[in-house]
């Protein structure tokens, strides 16, 4: 069977992809013989490379232009005479032509590009695959929105970027966790179960006005009837208004959480590890690093709020880690949830944030 031009240049780009492979090795052992047998130089080695143009070849040599100023003779003439005496049979090559002022161009045979596809089919998955000489384990962390709404098109450009450096490195041999960081602490999420109280309100015929900052979207609503139609408006009813809200926040945000994973599973992604931010404060990490940063002196009280010297770090302003009102910001919790990183063993991690959070990267 005769392989088809553009075939055999991609597969001879796969199969020969660099001097080391057995063809190249082969064709640089019968010009080292070839070579001595016209009286090349002991020391003589032939060179053997990937030609610019792969319409030229698969291989090719200067061999015959290098040993013209050695041994007082044309090139082409050298060139002629290696021909003559390669011995590698058709199995390892097909042609050899002379070209320009003496280039020898080598074109492997197609029972060895068909012998490399037969070694692809083999691997299956697996072919191409490397094997890191110094495996890590990275932690790469991306979309991690917060389960207060539905994906949009950017948390899609977070899922592509963070799933494609994550592939790299398996690929590479390193070991890799994609990890979901769930924002399911502080305000946001309060405020989730407010707004879905306000809709159940709204649609029982109350006039009232949505939380400020509350969540408009049609996705609000249908939540709403749906954690009704769960529950029972009576119950809802009977509850303490604290334990309601309490019940909104965290049934619409396991929603909102498993709608996420159909929909990165459906774009292809899948996360091995959905971390909760709430488990850092249950498991009193982030007081555990409050009291670190304090007694080590890198954070200060000022005005009631906690404060952290990043200014000794080279940041332009010190960074709020408590407010005067005991909450904790952002900053406090994601510096605890790195901490939490390395001592799960991750030797390296990787953040892919939205746009929305540029301001953060020199903080962190």
């Amino acid at each position: 069977m005769t392989v088809h031009p553009v075939t055999r240049v991609r597969t001879a780009q796969k199969v020969a992809a660099d001097v080391r492979s057995a063809p190249a090795h082969a064709i640089v052992a019968a010009l080292a013989q070839a070579a001595a047998a016209i009286g090349a130089p002991d020391d003589f080695i032939p060179q053997v490379e990937r030609p610019a143009d792969v319409t030229h070849g698969d291989f090719a040599s200067n061999a015959a232009l290098v040993l013209s100023g050695r041994l007082g003779r044309a090139p082409r003439e050298i060139a002629a005479e290696l021909v003559d005496r390669i011995e590698l049979g058709s199995t390892v090559v097909s042609d050899v032509v002379i070209a320009g002022p003496g280039f020898l161009n080598f074109r492997l045979s197609d029972e060895v590009l068909w012998s490399g596809l037969r070694t692809v089919l083999a691997l299956g998955p697996d072919w191409g695959r490397s094997t890191a000489t110094a495996p890590l384990r990275y932690n790469v962390e991306f979309v991690s929105a917060n389960p207060t709404g539905p994906l949009h098109v950017a948390h899609g450009r977070g899922a592509a970027i963070g799933d494609a450096a994550a592939s790299l490195l398996e690929w590479t041999g390193h070991e890799v966790t994609r990890e979901f960081y769930v924002n399911d602490a502080g305000r946001q999420i309060e405020l989730l179960g407010e707004s879905i109280e306000t809709r159940w309100r709204q649609a029982g015929g109350a006039e009232i006005e949505m939380p400020q900052g509350g969540y408009q979207g049609q996705y609000v609503i249908d939540i709403a009837t749906r954690l009704v139609d769960e529950l029972g408006a009576d119950r809802l009813e009977s509850m303490d208004r604290v334990e309601r809200l309490r019940l909104f926040s965290s049934r619409a945000s396991e929603l909102l959480r498993a709608e996420q994973q159909r929909d990165l599973e459906e774009f292809g992604v899948h996360m091995d590890h959905w971390f909760d931010e709430s488990s850092l404060f249950a498991t009193g990490g982030v007081e555990e690093l409050v009291v670190r940063l304090t007694d080590s002196g890198r954070a200060y009280e000022d005005d009631g709020a906690l404060w952290l010297r990043t200014t000794d770090l080279g940041d332009e302003k010190d960074r709020v880690l408590v407010k005067s009102d005991g909450s904790h910001t952002y900053f406090v919790s994601d510096i605890a949830y790195h901490i939490d990183k390395a001592a799960r063993g991750f030797q390296r991690a990787i953040d892919v944030w939205g746009a929305d959070h540029h301001g953060h990267v020199p903080r962190m």
